[in-house]
């Protein structure tokens, strides 16, 4: 996270002769923070003050004040001028820093539970935070939480939907959407994955979601069509994996991750849910389920998860409203109690590692602009209009569209090829889609769209779309 510091006034000495005879602060820093969920504030701000005195060399009773104000987000890497003009769709979600993804293969396991007080409780740490329920057949955050106006607002200027508000975080579900039935309520989708999949898309991209600093996914059980579409549209900076201590779905969570890691999206915390009952604040904890925590253990270890988090069996966490105003979450009603803690650490632990991978993502493409110096991919690119980048791979269509340039950077130095348009044709064929030598010579690629972090969504001139993987076509262009 980049923070900026600088003391405003004409001069230390003029501050300095404030000290001694002016009224109020001597000295006034401005901080400019990435985030809003920035972790441990008091111990920045006291760093910054003894920082400024000690430049000023001014004692410390001197007055300091530090003002934090929050940057505006950095666009999507994702959503680029190129994306408009191939999708013909204005994204809302291009004011988003980071997009967290909570999963889970297994239902029944509290992932909704676990994506509602994970987003409230970023927000407690004064973050920007939307909560997107993408579960079109059993859609629960309207049941977890009921803002006091619950009508979703089409905006009149462009076409978006309005997000609800609630204890400062901006929620959307179908449940909220979704045509009323015969006794007037709202309810789930019947309807078909491709269905589903094009709703959920269109509900997450064309809310208004505004300026967040992260947005949090309640993503539907599973690996099925809706949350292959989610990780191909949305670009996710990392997914939350949910299991409990249940052998059935720790079996599955090694599924979850894998399939995040074909989509290139890190697994960034372990969410043990209902993995122990205290009955009292001074009773042992009691296992009901079993005890899990080497085995899960094991997987933070061999998948290199960096955060890991038990929270208890709480009614009270997923527990409905009842009546308005209401204080949920539970971790707005228990701030500090047991059921809040876990969550209030697994926040400020996903900040702490979406700063890293932030500064470390600034380091990468720092060092990628000097590898195209040195080794020329920068010219022998150049008129190419490459997409991708989030994993140091990107690709984009060469002058003519004959080929596909693919180029990858690493610490050590970079590397480019060129994938001719009709090779990357053939090796998109399905195997029920007729035979290679059916793809005629002349083909051309016409337009490239990136495909979350994975991959690049090309059209082609004989009319065929595909989604290739960056692996795959680095792969293609190193044996041509």
């Amino acid at each position: 996270m980049d923070v900026s510091v600088r003391a405003k006034g004409a001069s230390l000495p003029s501050a300095t002769s404030a000290a001694t005879g002016g009224m109020g602060p001597s000295l006034v820093a401005s901080i400019e923070l990435s985030s809003g969920a920035y972790p441990e504030r008091p111990a920045l701000e006291a760093a910054v003050k003894g920082a400024l005195l000690s430049v000023a060399g001014l004692p410390p009773s001197t007055g300091v004040e530090v003002q934090m104000r929050l940057r505006a987000p950095r666009a999507r890497p994702h959503v680029t001028e190129l994306r408009r003009r191939a999708t013909m769709v204005t994204d809302g979600l291009s004011e988003v820093t980071s997009i967290i993804g909570v999963s889970s293969c297994k239902g029944g396991v509290g992932k909704s539970t676990v994506a509602l007080n994970l987003a409230y409780s970023l927000a407690e740490m004064g973050g920007r935070v939307g909560l997107f329920d993408a579960d079109v057949y059993g859609p629960s955050l309207p049941s977890l939480v009921q803002p006091e106006d619950t009508a979703v607002v089409r905006l009149a200027d462009k076409g978006w939907l309005r997000p609800l508000s609630h204890h400062g975080v901006r929620l959307m579900s179908y449940g909220w959407v979704a045509p009323r039935g015969d006794d007037g309520e709202r309810g789930g989708a019947a309807m078909r994955g491709p269905m589903a999949s094009s709703v959920v898309q269109q509900l997450s991209q064309l809310t208004d979601w505004g300026a967040l600093d992260v947005l949090v996914v309640d993503m539907p059980p599973g690996t099925g069509d809706v949350v292959i579409t989610l990780g191909q549209k949305l670009a996710f900076s990392g997914a939350v994996i949910v299991t409990t201590p249940h052998p059935l779905a720790r079996v599955d969570v090694r599924k979850g991750v894998e399939l995040f890691q074909r989509m290139r999206v890190p697994s960034l915390a372990l969410v043990n849910n209902m993995a122990y009952l205290r009955p009292s604040a001074a009773a042992p904890a009691v296992h009901p389920f079993g005890q899990a925590a080497d085995e899960l253990a094991a997987l933070q270890s061999r998948f290199d998860i960096p955060a890991a988090a038990s929270v208890p069996l709480d009614a009270a966490l997923g527990a409905a409203p009842t009546e308005w105003p209401y204080r949920s979450p539970e971790v707005l009603d228990e701030v500090g109690g047991q059921s809040s803690r876990p969550f209030a650490n697994l926040a400020d632990s996903l900040a702490r590692e979406l700063m890293r991978r932030e500064h470390s993502a600034a380091i990468k493409a720092r060092r990628a602009e000097t590898a195209r110096e040195a080794d020329g991919t920068d010219a022998a690119g150049r008129g190419v209009a490459f997409v991708g980048g989030a994993g140091g791979i990107e690709a984009g269509i060469a002058p003519g569209g004959d080929a596909i340039v693919v180029r990858a950077f690493r610490d050590d130095g970079a590397e480019q090829h060129a994938v001719a348009a009709v090779a990357a044709r053939r090796a998109s064929l399905a195997a029920d889609a007729g035979a290679p030598e059916d793809v005629h010579e002349g083909v051309t690629a016409l337009a490239c769209a990136p495909e979350g972090n994975y991959a690049v969504a090309v059209r082609f001139s004989d009319g065929h779309e595909a989604i290739l993987p960056l692996e795959e076509l680095l792969r293609l262009g190193r044996g041509s």
